[in-house]
């Protein structure tokens, strides 16, 4: 288990988080300045941390994306179908 310490930031506190979490939670999809809900469990006396829905660039999917993969037979039959209702083509 990693360990973080609270610090004092004028009336507030501040937490780093240890590379290693940093790494598992960007792995996880949470992006860096990406707003986060936190609580405190009184039950369980514990912080609770929870990323908001995240919010994806651009840039980020087309990234994943390879332009040379085959087009399967789903995808090819959705292009090859013509339109349902009153589209514009």
């Amino acid at each position: 288990m990693a360990v973080a310490h609270l610090r004092r930031s004028g009336g507030s506190r501040i937490m780093t988080m240890p590379a290693s979490v940093v790494e598992k939670a960007e792995r996880s999809g949470f992006l860096l300045d990406a707003a986060l809900d936190v609580e405190f469990d009184e039950a369980a006396k514990t912080i609770v941390i929870v990323s908001r829905k995240p919010r994806y660039r651009l840039e980020d999917l087309l990234a994943q994306c390879d332009p040379e993969a085959p087009v399967g037979a789903e995808d090819q039959a959705w292009y090859d179908d013509g339109p349902m209702g009153a589209e514009d083509v």
